[in-house]
């Protein structure tokens, strides 16, 4: 049985345990995070979206079908999933769960329209805040931007997948460092389901895809010494 609070942009429902002010500081939260990525990346800010506040991690668990209760929260089929707010905040990782997962489903459209997985979690990872926490991985081999896409469908789930997440921060670090945050922020609303990433990429970057490609390799090469082995 849910309760339903409802904001500009989100349709709340929680189970009857949860604290209401509680639910009402996380839907500030919610709103505020959605005002940022939309202004970051120029989206559309009309879209609302559902969110489930579930009363234990078992039930959170056995709705989105995950055996652990490392993912904080979960975006599937359209639908914010989110553990216990206490669970969250004994964690830590109540900001950086949600960060994460509202990112993934705000650029949704942008996936359908093209835009790779690895540049959408990219970007994820880095407005989320996850370098902060992660430390560089040992014995990462990736070559090309496509490495990075099938390290995703291999194992998309953390903790498994926290050295892939400090790579990706570090991919949209180089865009940024490299091209600006109009441009690494720009390349999303880029996507228009017609035109392949290799026309986008060079549309908004004023370069060749395989230049930039080379140029992101370097620059982790830099951060992470073991890829120079």
């Amino acid at each position: 049985m849910f309760s339903s609070i409802n904001s500009a942009h989100f349709d709340v429902k929680y189970q009857g345990s949860a604290n209401e002010g509680d639910v009402r500081t996380l839907l500030e939260f919610l709103e505020r995070d959605y005002d940022a990525i939309t202004a970051d990346l120029g989206l559309d800010s009309t879209r609302r979206l559902e969110v489930r506040l579930y009363a234990s991690v078992g039930r959170y668990l056995s709705a989105v079908n995950l055996r652990q209760s490392w993912r904080g929260a979960y975006y599937t089929r359209g639908v914010l999933h989110l553990q216990p707010i206490k669970d969250l905040l004994k964690a830590r990782i109540l900001e950086t769960s949600i960060g994460f997962e509202l990112a993934t489903a705000l650029l949704e459209d942008a996936w359908a329209r093209g835009c790779p997985p690895w540049l959408r979690t990219s970007y994820a990872v880095y407005h989320a805040g996850e370098l902060r926490t992660l430390s560089p991985p040992m014995g990462v081999r990736v070559q090309s931007f496509a490495d990075l896409d099938q390290e995703l469908q291999e194992d998309p789930h953390p903790p498994s997948r926290d050295d892939l997440h400090y790579v990706l921060g570090q991919t949209m670090m180089f865009f940024i460092q490299e091209y600006g945050t109009a441009k690494a922020f720009g390349v999303f609303s880029a996507f228009d389901g017609e035109r392949p990433v290799e026309q986008v990429f060079e549309s908004v970057f004023g370069a060749p895809y395989d230049k930039i490609e080379t140029q992101w390799h370097h620059y982790l090469m830099s951060v992470l010494p073991e890829l120079k082995r």
